[in-house]
């Protein structure tokens, strides 16, 4: 199949699901069109690119040899990324290469689509990415955001595609704390990102392919480019180039591929479950094993589907590669605490002793650090490969963007040892030894679970997660919905159903008032990025700066301005609220809070008006669309209610309410009346907690729980209101 044949016209969506269904027909294909994969393609040439140092290495020589087209479609991006390191020649970075690639290439067009990425990630990115690409290329690198997703969605597909004919997809990104050897050696020098700091270990794993399948994916970025910027990009003509890097073998050559993708209900689109019912396919086929290497184990639905496979008697095994712990605090508590829950059941299920679940050790890391396991593996009995950019989580099942590519033996022995060797070569780095032994070990043992058993040792190799859930935390008190939803938000036409279909106004006064308010909002994060302010982003730093004015005059302006700008910036608003209780006392911290809250939302409620539906759509994106319809259905009563809720930050609730036509009598009092509960409960508590610290008496310690416990109580009857009301109107 040539380029000219592999794909339709690049503005029509690819084709969705077709049939519907969970159990898989017995004795048939995990890899089925229309239900489980989208489409299947041949790839002349396959192989896997394990760690960031092939990665790139692979990423660089390819480009080189573009001739048409250069696609890239990522989740994170960063133009300073160093590519070629552990080499003497010089460094290149990212920005520079494309830039020269299109000054050498005249007919050579660069096209980046990059996810428009939630503010809860803007400080782990570099800022304001567009501006660095899009300002320092000519017309031949292109650079776009893609925010046309729903609400709490994003974009977390993979892929390069070079002229229609090669492309890698997979976990990677072109971004930041990606690289790293296959050694993983704590004291690697070269792994340092583009802000000079030093990063743990890094594991994922990309394929590489070549042939007609890279053009169905240079379809799939066509129809993305042309969703999100509204231009239609004609498919790159054939080309005599061949960019496969020389230094790789593949590790499959001339064989069937597919691709199978998750795409959340969006406008007038559907859902397309593709990957979930891939995974629950390959999960139900296994007869003897079952190896999964993931960032994720929070997918309930796959959790379901292997803790059914371990009660069985005759069950295959289940052997996972999983990181030690999340990263970061926020993961730590959320993601993590998930995983530790599915774990449980599946070991509960585990009778016949068919589970192993490990991390990677490598020593000299110590307790703070780990070999962070970003790769999305799926390999069953030999017969059933899978890499992607797919978690097993459920955002990845149904809320993001994903793109996976599987393959399958049936029968044909090539690709039988083509599996088992990916298999034991990802075994083999993660054990210390060589993969070939891993190979022996299994052979010899005759099961998966045994020869790993066997080959670990003391040094670097894999050793059992066996981690309890910190004792403050109950993980079975933890809502997957909230923390790890497998859906789009309901009610995404807030603002359509709230605001009459009037002419959007599109005056130079608004667009100009627009303007100026994203480069206040912009210079404010600049602020909070790299200024003075970047130290005030905890509660502690935030009540020490305040501390020195709070007896005086000036207190209260300091409170009322400092939740102004918290507004502006997106501060979350309970962060101010627990610094104002370190800083006054019991009587004057709620009034202050509850003063500097009103202001702040009243505030940006009357900037919505002034600048209207449009302005406001334009400057937060789709995502307005997604917040609850009910803040209008039932006026004062739900504007309370979801002012205890996170449906959305706290600036963005209040610029909505003011574009739409909620009056704002009902506004400002239901904002005043579900404030107020909170505001109480957060200024005793942190209040409490600096009494506690001062005089750790039991009166104080049981203070400080009952302030807590107000809080889970506020927000539990909040969200038992507000779904008691959506059943009722279901």
């Amino acid at each position: 199949m040539d380029k000219e044949t592999s794909h339709r016209d690049s503005s029509s969506p690819p084709p969705q699901e077709s049939a519907k269904g969970s159990g898989r027909p017995k004795g048939g294909p995990v890899l089925q069109p229309g239900r489980t994969i989208w489409r299947k393609a041949r790839a002349e040439r396959l192989a896997v690119l394990v760690d960031g140092e092939e990665f790139f290495d692979a990423f660089v020589q390819a480009a080189q040899q573009a001739r048409h087209s250069l696609y890239i479609l990522s989740w994170d991006i960063d133009s300073k990324l160093h590519l070629n390191r552990g080499c003497d020649e010089p460094p290149l970075y990212l920005g520079e290469f494309l830039s020269q690639l299109s000054e050498e290439r005249p007919g050579l067009r660069v096209h980046i689509l990059n996810w428009d990425f939630s503010m809860i990630y803007a400080l782990e990115r570099e800022f304001l990415p567009i501006f660095r690409l899009g300002w320092r290329t000519d017309g031949g690198v292109r650079f776009a955001m893609d925010d046309k997703h729903p609400l709490g969605a994003s974009h977390h597909q993979k892929v390069v595609v070079v002229d229609d004919d090669l492309a890698l997809l997979g976990g990677f990104d072109l971004a930041r704390n990606r690289w790293d050897t296959h050694e993983h050696s704590p004291e690697d020098s070269r792994r340092v990102n583009s802000k000079g700091q030093n990063y743990g270990p890094f594991h994922d794993v990309q394929a590489l392919v070549q042939g007609p399948v890279a053009a169905c994916l240079g379809e799939l970025f066509r129809w993305r480019w042309q969703r999100s910027q509204g231009e239609e990009l004609a498919a790159p003509p054939e080309t005599e180039s061949d960019p496969w890097p020389e230094e790789i073998e593949p590790a499959f050559q001339d064989i069937e591929v597919a691709l199978a993708r998750t795409l959340p209900a969006y406008d007038s689109e559907p859902e397309v479950r593709e990957i979930q019912r891939m995974h629950l396919e390959a999960i139900a086929s296994a007869q003897h094993y079952i190896f999964l290497e993931n960032q994720y184990l929070t997918s309930w639905k796959i959790g379901r589907a292997l803790t059914e496979r371990l009660r069985e008697p005759e069950s295959p095994e289940v052997v996972m590669i999983l990181p030690r712990r999340a990263v970061g605090w926020l993961e730590e508590s959320t993601m993590h605490a998930l995983r530790l829950r599915l774990l449980g059941r599946l070991r509960e299920a585990d009778k016949y002793g068919r589970l192993k679940v490990y991390y990677p050790h490598v020593p000299g890391l110590g307790k703070e650090e780990f070999v962070n396991v970003h790769s999305k593996v799926l390999i069953v009995d030999d017969h059933f490969l899978k890499i992607g950019s797919a978690n097993a989580s459920n955002r990845s099942m149904g809320l993001d963007t994903e793109c996976d590519l599987a393959l399958e033996a049936n029968g044909d022995p090539r690709t039988v040892r083509g599996i088992a060797a990916c298999r034991n070569r990802l075994l083999g780095e993660h054990l210390g030894v060589p993969h070939g032994e891993v190979e022996a070990t299994v052979q010899e043992r005759g099961s998966l679970c045994a020869a790993v058993e066997s080959l670990r040792g003391p040094g670097r190799s894999l050793r059992e997660l066996d981690e309890k859930p910190p004792e403050w935390l109950d993980p079975e008190l933890l809502d997957n919905n909230l923390l790890d939803p497998e859906k789009p938000i309901e009610a995404r036409s807030l603002v359509k159903m709230l605001l009459p279909h009037e002419t959007r106004l599109a005056s130079k006064g608004k667009l100009a008032g627009l303007l100026i308010l994203l480069l206040v909002l912009g210079g404010l994060a600049v602020a909070w990025r790299w200024g003075p302010l970047s130290e005030m982003l905890d509660a502690s730093a935030l009540a020490s700066w305040a501390y020195q004015f709070s007896h005086g005059p000036i207190g209260v302006l300091l409170v009322l301005g400092a939740f102004l700008l918290g507004g502006a910036v997106m501060l979350p608003v309970t962060l101010l609220m627990l610094a104002t209780g370190l800083v006054y006392d019991p009587w004057l911290s709620p009034l202050y809070a509850l003063s500097g809250c009103l202001l702040s939302a009243v505030a940006f409620y009357w900037i919505g008006r002034l600048l209207g539906r449009g302005a406001v759509e334009r400057l937060a994106g789709d995502g307005l669309n997604d917040l609850s319809r009910r803040l209008a259905e039932h006026g004062i009563i739900n504007v309370a209610i979801m002012r205890n809720l996170p449906v959305a930050p706290f600036t963005v609730v209040n610029l909505v309410a003011g574009a739409s036509h909620i009056s704002f009598r009902d506004f400002a009092l239901g904002t005043a009346l579900g404030l107020l509960p909170g505001v109480v409960l957060f200024t005793t508590f942190s209040g409490r907690v600096k009494s506690a610290i001062q005089d750790p008496g039991p009166w104080q310690i049981a203070a400080v729980v009952a302030a807590a416990a107000g809080l889970v109580l506020l927000a539990a009857w909040s969200k038992r209101h507000l779904m008691g009301e959506e059943k009722a109107g279901a």
